[in-house]
């Protein structure tokens, strides 16, 4: 049995995770967040779409950071702008079917259409913001303000931020595609025939603890943006 203490501890660990299952697979999540629920800026979801008969899942989860906006902007618009893509890449491109005799040839190009859409959803998040406020360097703290009220949804989008993992999943094809931004990953855990569990990781780590990633960061940015990080964080804020 557990002395008080542990029970003690258990309760507030509970206390601060967010447990949950999706159906109709029965995928289950769990996010923690030692502070609370409250405070807990993760999304996780799951959707099931019937693309041209076959049917696919989109798993994402995204580590939400500076506010919940960036995270539930994109748990609620990247799904549809993916699907859609996806959709009319299937009923032209790959000839209105995915299978074994096309899949050779069109994987590659789903992962570059699913690359792309990713990018193109960052890029309309910065994008979103320049619009409504291409020279900031113009404004008067008064207008600042005023503008920062009239489109508090925007501003906060890109001010806050969010990780995300994701895949696209061929049900009938048995195939995987995987995308990440920032420091998740995504794994693939099987259960042999002899019972036998084994594991891979299907994305490359983005840690500026790796060389290799730490020098393609440096070497994106002009020596007037640099230092690039401070304290071991990008821009002395994240990780």
């Amino acid at each position: 049995m557990c002395n008080p203490r542990e029970l003690d501890a258990r309760k507030r660990i509970g206390r601060g995770y967010i447990g949950d299952k999706s159906t109709p697979h029965s995928v289950h999540s769990v996010t923690f967040q030692p502070r609370g629920p409250a405070w807990n800026q993760d999304r996780v979801l799951m959707d099931k779409w019937n693309v041209c008969g076959q049917y696919w899942l989109f798993f994402a989860v995204l580590d939400g950071h500076s506010g919940n906006a960036t995270a539930d902007h994109t748990s609620r618009a990247l799904p549809t702008l993916v699907r859609r893509k996806l959709r009319a890449f299937i009923q032209g491109p790959a000839g209105g079917r995915l299978g074994r005799r096309n899949l050779e040839d069109n994987a590659p190009k789903i992962s570059t259409l699913f690359k792309s859409e990713i990018e193109s959803f960052d890029q309309s998040i910065g994008d979103a913001l320049r619009k409504i406020c291409p020279r900031p360097w113009e404004l008067s703290e008064e207008q600042a303000r005023e503008l920062i009220e009239k489109h508090e949804d925007v501003v906060e989008r890109a001010f806050s931020g969010t990780t995300l993992a994701c895949t696209l999943v061929n049900i009938e094809l048995r195939c995987v595609w995987a995308a990440i931004v920032g420091d998740s990953s995504i794994g693939l855990s099987v259960i042999d025939v002899d019972g036998t569990s084994q594991g891979q990781r299907l994305c490359d780590v983005h840690s500026f603890k790796d060389p290799k990633e730490y020098f393609r960061a440096v070497m994106a940015h002009p020596y007037i943006e640099q230092p690039l990080f401070e304290s071991d964080r990008l821009l002395g804020w994240f990780s």
